[in-house]
């Protein structure tokens, strides 16, 4: 349901990228890709040129994808940590994606600050191709990527990474197979949460815990004085004025009911929130109209360091349900790095989390939200509280999730080569 929501609120928003699907969908697979990519073998030799300089077994990120240029998260945050530990890397674009790079990868396109994008259109048959001279360890992150692993050659290494319950997902009736099967034949299985471990033990006991991270170096704008004049988004919120704010989609696992209770009780406070809206309830609606509530749309990931700097207090105010319980949340260690104190609900990885670090502060009903948003704005502010933020920011960085991922993938006999020293 999330993921029609989010496709629903994108078509609203990109007209043009709905008119590119419905023509997509008017014609033929194999006449859209030919006439767009061109030949499965020219797209494999050009990807083989743009992985050249690069040794050893190519990952590839494959598609169905994350659009490169959207919600920069786990799949691309480790395609370019893996990159900049020295290892070649594909990964699938989305080039009907309006924003970003990812239009521009037709076919190939290497980014600036390292993997190539690529786009083909035919559901893995490209890389199946490029596998005949080059060893590839295909980073599935969805069930829906069945399509295109089934089309890779034998020698293809399958690394499955398990991001979220099934549920979060778009449904279909093959999804539990899929993920079953990609369970029982990857070579190497992953996962973001511990609960999600939990599950998968069962099944692969040999599963590794890899959670979400930071680039830290991104954030480094977030611990500075901000920049007024370069905030228009903050436009009529005072100078001197406490912000209370949060990052992410604006979906139905976002406690509204507890937002308008505390911007009720604190109305000298300012609730900004940032990001898509892709869930459509009269909730959301009425929540918007908050005297000090703004909602601002989504941002570019290289906006977010300096809208971050704006924030006195970081908050991630989910319900705590089934679609939440398995959730690693990127932006609290991107909060982190930043330096700004953390409010959360009890979900079981901020919990954990905030077990080492006093600077994450667990919350459960309004009157604890209160208490500990007060001891951010005080106590949050310490020398000691800093510390302890910059201490989990810089333990949690996408390198380190990438060298646990290739340290695991060498114990699976993987000829991957030691990382460089970044």
């Amino acid at each position: 349901m999330r993921r029609i929501a989010s496709k629903a609120a994108r078509a609203v928003q990109e007209p043009r990228w709905a008119l590119r699907r419905i023509y997509a969908k008017t014609v033929t697979r194999p006449m859209f890709a030919s006439l767009r990519y061109g030949s499965a073998s020219a797209v494999a030799s050009q990807m083989c040129r743009a992985v050249e300089d690069r040794s050893g077994p190519v990952f590839v990120f494959p598609a169905p994808s994350v659009a490169w240029g959207y919600l920069f998260q786990r799949p691309q945050q480790l395609a370019r940590a893996l990159w900049e530990l020295g290892y070649p890397v594909l990964y699938a674009a989305d080039p009907s994606y309006s924003e970003g790079l990812d239009a521009r990868a037709v076919p190939i396109f290497r980014t600036p600050d390292g993997p190539v994008l690529f786009a083909d259109g035919r559901g893995g048959v490209c890389v199946a191709e490029f596998a005949r001279s080059r060893p590839v360890i295909c980073w599935r992150y969805w069930p829906h990527q069945e399509r295109f692993v089934a089309a890779l050659p034998e020698s293809a290494v399958i690394a499955y990474d398990v991001v979220d319950h099934l549920t979060c997902f778009e449904q279909y009736d093959a999804i539990r197979d899929d993920h079953q099967r990609a369970l029982r034949s990857s070579a190497a299985v992953f996962a973001s949460a511990r609960l999600l471990c939990d599950e998968i033990r069962p099944v692969r006991p040999d599963v590794t815990l890899v959670p979400n991270g930071v680039r830290h170096e991104d954030f480094a704008a977030a611990i500075r004085a901000p920049d007024h004049d370069a905030l228009p988004e903050f436009r009529g919120i005072p100078p001197e004025a406490v912000v209370i704010g949060y990052y992410g989609a604006l979906a139905e696992w976002v406690d509204y009911e507890l937002i308008e209770e505390l911007a009720r009780r604190e109305p000298s406070w300012w609730f900004v929130f940032i990001g898509d809206r892709v869930s459509f309830s009269p909730r959301i609606d009425r929540f918007q109209k908050i005297p000090n509530v703004r909602v601002i749309g989504r941002q570019p990931y290289a906006r977010l360091s300096a809208l971050l700097a704006r924030m006195n207090v970081a908050i991630i105010p989910f319900k705590v349900n089934d679609l939440t319980v398995a959730v690693s949340p990127v932006k609290l260690f991107e909060y982190a790095a930043g330096q700004k104190p953390v409010v959360s609900a009890a979900l079981p990885e901020c919990v954990e989390v905030s077990s080492g670090c006093s600077g994450v502060r667990i919350a459960s009903g309004a009157d604890e939200w209160m208490d500990q948003m007060r001891w951010c704005l005080a106590q949050g502010r310490s020398e000691q509280t800093q510390a302890a933020l910059e201490a989990l920011a810089a333990s949690s960085t996408w390198r380190a999730r990438a060298r646990t991922i290739v340290a695991a993938l060498r114990d699976k006999g993987v000829p991957l080569a030691d990382p460089a020293a970044v």
